[in-house]
C-alpha cells in the first residue's frame, strides 16, 4: 500500500510561496544531510555536466554533513544556495528546473512524488527502496545507477527541464481516499482470514 498525499493540498502550496530570486536557473535536493542522502554525489555528478553557467544547486535541509557539502560545493566552484528546513518546501520544487534524489537507500522517497504532484522534472537513483516503485512505465528511465557519479551526470544532462507529461504517471495511487480505501481492504482480508483459521481450529 502506497503513502498517502494530499495532492491538491501540496499543489496550493506549491503555487503560495515566493519565488527564489536567483540569476540562475537551479536544480534541487531536499533532504538531510546524511550519510545515505549523498548529496556530495549530486555535487560531483553536476561538476561533470558542463551546466555551471546555466544552472545552480540548491539544497534544503539541515543535518550534520551539511557544512561538508557546503565545502565541496566551494572547491569544485560550484553555484549554491543553502536553505534551511521550510514548512513548504513544495513552492521551491515547483520553480526547480529538476529535482534529484541520490540516495542509498530510502524508506520510500515521498519527494518524488511531492516533485511529481508539484510538475517538476526528477530523477532518483534505483535504490532500495521505492523509486523503482514510484518512477514506472515510462518514467523508469529517469532513474540512475545509485552511488554512480557519472550515470546521475548523464541523468541530469538530460532531464533537466524536462518535466514528465501528466499521462506518464498516475498520481490517484496517492490519493488519501485511495489508500484509505486499501487499508480498509486489507483488514477486511485479514479479518476474515483470522475469523476463518478461529472457526476451523
Amino acid at each position: 500500500i502506497n503513502n498517502p498525499f494530499d495532492i491538491g493540498g501540496i499543489r496550493s502550496l506549491s503555487k503560495a510561496g515566493e519565488k527564489l530570486k536567483l540569476n540562475k536557473k537551479y536544480i534541487v535536493h531536499v533532504g538531510r544531510f546524511e550519510k545515505l542522502k549523498r548529496q556530495d554525489l549530486l555535487v560531483r555528478g553536476f561538476s561533470l555536466t558542463g551546466l555551471k553557467d546555466q544552472y545552480m544547486l540548491v539544497f534544503l535541509g539541515d543535518g550534520p554533513l551539511k557544512s561538508e557539502c557546503e565545502l565541496l560545493c566551494k572547491t569544485l566552484k560550484i553555484d549554491s544556495l543553502f536553505m534551511p528546513w521550510m514548512s513548504n518546501p513544495f513552492c521551491v520544487m515547483k520553480h526547480a528546473s529538476l529535482l534529484v534524489l541520490c540516495s542509498e537507500q530510502e524508506g520510500f522517497g515521498n519527494v518524488l512524488v511531492e516533485g511529481l504532484i508539484a510538475g517538476t522534472s526528477v530523477i532518483s537513483s534505483d535504490c532500495d527502496f521505492g523509486p523503482r516503485e514510484i518512477l514506472v512505465d515510462n518514467l523508469s528511465e529517469r532513474l540512475f545507477s545509485t552511488n554512480s557519479t557519472r550515470s546521475l551526470a548523464v541523468a541530469l544532462k538530460e532531464f533537466v527541464d524536462r518535466p514528465p507529461s501528466p499521462r506518464d504517471f498516475d498520481l490517484s495511487r496517492y490519493e488519501m481516499s485511495k489508500i484509505t480505501q486499501d487499508y480498509t481492504q486489507a483488514a477486511a482480508f485479514f479479518h476474515d482470514k483470522h475469523i476463518g483459521f478461529l472457526q476451523n481450529s
